[in-house]
């Protein structure tokens, strides 16, 4: 049903735009791909590695340094 739906919603913004639903389509998965691609080349333990993503229109992806020392800290050596 999902796809259904999103492949509609491709041919109505293909048209529109006057391009191919398979360019659109390949557009749409490359940008996450990045995403994918750049958490994925961050360090877990070392929250300097991971970098901010800006997607155009979706915004930003922004590591909280903060945030990811707690999760890291040993909680058993209290």
């Amino acid at each position: 049903m999902q796809d259904e739906i999103f492949k509609g919603f491709l041919r109505e913004v293909a048209d529109k735009h006057g391009i191919s639903t398979a360019v659109l389509e390949r557009a749409w998965k490359n940008q996450f791909r990045i995403v994918r691609d750049t958490i994925s080349n961050s360090v877990k333990n070392n929250s300097d590695s991971f970098k901010t993503i800006y997607l155009r229109h979706l915004g930003k992806f922004v590591p909280r340094h903060s945030e990811m020392k707690y999760m890291n800290d040993d909680k058993g050596d209290s």
